[in-house]
Parts: structure tokens; sequence; C-alpha cells
């Protein structure tokens, strides 16, 4: 009887002490024990043996719940790092975007200046060939038909005068015709690079 007593007494207090005290060893049944002390050292050593099972349990799914931790850990960071290649993208978007807006901008001007520019060359074109129309129509000025057919001295100094400024005039506008060409090439070249940027701009936003 006081051995079945002292086997209760251990049993009791084993399952009343905290998990991380216990010590899960089980004891050797001896089968010549009474068979009731017999009985309780077997269920003892159940206990401990479910103890063992149940700690092992316990350390698995803690080691799951550790993993997937880690997982969702992972996931978040991937996530953040999505987020600010997004944001890193977005601004470039927009960075792109405020350059094709500038992009047009300075095209519709260049278009504007090449269009004005086009039109004083027509002008000018057109009085230099009118200009050479005449010279063809009437010959190179002789000034020896200047000084026969001048009516005084006033008349003929009015008349060189003016030769010569017309003269002076046609040199003058050949300068600026020849200045106003390159300016339209410049501007149309101007014009092509600038639509090459926007093209390019407008793949990349692609």
């Amino acid at each position: 009887m006081k051995s079945r007593i002292i086997a209760a007494i251990a049993i009791a207090s084993l399952a009343w002490l905290p998990a991380s005290s216990r010590v899960a060893t089980a004891i050797y049944c001896y089968p010549g024990d009474p068979p009731d002390v017999y009985q309780a050292c077997l269920a003892y050593n159940a206990g401990i043996n479910q103890q063992v099972n149940n700690q092992r349990q316990l350390q698995n799914i803690q080691n799951q719940i550790h993993d997937v931790q880690a997982q969702i850990n992972a996931l978040y960071a991937l996530v953040q790092s999505l987020n600010n290649q997004i944001a890193a993208q977005q601004a470039l978007i927009a960075q792109t975007k405020a350059k094709i807006v500038q992009l047009d901008r300075d095209i519709r001007f260049k278009q504007a200046e090449l269009t004005r520019l086009q039109a004083d060359v027509a002008v000018r074109d057109q009085l230099l060939d009118q200009r050479m129309r005449y010279v063809d129509g009437h010959g190179p000025m002789n000034y020896v038909e200047l000084v026969l057919t001048a009516s005084s001295f006033n008349d003929l100094v009015n008349r060189m005068m003016a030769a010569q400024q017309i003269a002076a005039s046609d040199r003058k506008l050949l300068d600026v015709l020849a200045v106003e060409h390159t300016q339209v090439t410049s501007a149309q070249a101007d014009l092509a690079v600038q639509r090459s940027q926007v093209s390019a701009l407008l793949l990349q936003q692609q």
C-alpha cells in the first residue's frame, strides 16, 4: 500500500510541475512489483511518453511558426522593394512626361520660328528674283549712260548714288538670304532632333 501511495504522489507531482521544469525521464517498471504498483509505473511511463510527444509536437509547431514568420518577413521585404520600384518608375514617368511637354512646347516655338524664317526667305527670294529679272532685261548699270543722260551735275550725282545704293542693297539682300537659308536649315535640324527625342521618350514609357 505504501508503494502505491508513493507512486501516486509521484504521478500527481509530475502533473502539477510546469512543463519547462519537468524532467521527462521514464523509470523501469519491475514486473515482480504488486500489480497496482506495476500498473501505476506503466501509467507513469505512458505519461512521460505522452509528454515527450507533446513537447516534440510543440517544437514542430514552433518551428513551423518560425518558418512562416520568416516567409512573411521575406514577402514583406519583397512587397516593399516592389513598392519602391513602382515609386521610382512613376517618378521616372512623371519626369519623362514633363520632358515631353517641354519638348512639345519647344517644337511649337521652333516651328513658328521656322515658318517665319521661311516666309521672310520667300519674300526676299521674290525680291531678288525681281531684281535679277530687271538686270536681265536692262543689263548692268552703265555709268557712261548715266553721264550722257544726266540733265545736270546734281542729277548725275543723284543717279550715281542711287545706282550705288541699288548695288549695295542687292549685296545686302544676298547676304541676308544666305544667313536666313542657314537659319532655316539649322531650325529644321533642331526640329528633327527634338522630334527624335520625343519619340525616344515615348518608347521609354511603353
